[in-house]
């Protein structure tokens, strides 16, 4: 796995990559929390079109689904409190001529001092069948870049 992408934010703001290399596989690590309390998600390469699928499970309980929605892939809901620290994995299959599959796993802070962390499961389809994905985009499904706390991060290994 190869470095393509780290980005540290020092104070509050958007977080999101720079342009990077195109791989056919891309992990990602995202450790972020948001200024206000909505459901984090996940855009590629800027896309505001209706491109997104996903579904999602939180603490073993009932599965969510949403098709060709415009807010992303959302990997931390329904969390009392996602105003939190969440530490996402992602896996992405990347190739350029084929839908990108996602695979996501969230440890969620759940509030301070002896709370039991919450965990989260999403697997995600971005319908974008002509480009690889160059950039990412963290935000909310109420708004497309939320501002994330000091601290958050984003980081993109390919291979």
């Amino acid at each position: 796995w190869t470095e393509l992408d780290s980005t540290v934010l020092t104070s509050a703001g958007t977080l999101e990559t720079s342009t990077f290399a195109a791989m056919d596989s891309l992990y990602v690590q995202i450790f972020a929390a948001q200024v206000g309390s909505n459901n984090q998600c996940v855009k590629f390469n800027g896309d505001n079109s209706a491109n997104y699928n996903w579904r999602g499970q939180a603490n073993d309980g009932a599965q969510s689904t949403r098709s060709a929605v415009s807010n992303g892939i959302i990997y931390v809901y329904n969390i009392t409190g996602s105003t939190n620290f969440c530490l996402a994995q992602m896996f992405i299959s990347n190739t350029a001529d084929q839908q990108k599959l996602v695979t996501i796993n969230t440890t969620n802070a759940n509030g301070t001092g002896n709370d039991t962390p919450t965990q989260e499961f999403a697997w995600g389809k971005f319908n974008d069948a002509t480009n690889a994905i160059t950039s990412i985009q963290w935000g909310s499904d109420a708004a497309a870049l939320t501002n994330a706390q000091a601290g958050s991060y984003i980081k993109v290994y390919g291979c």
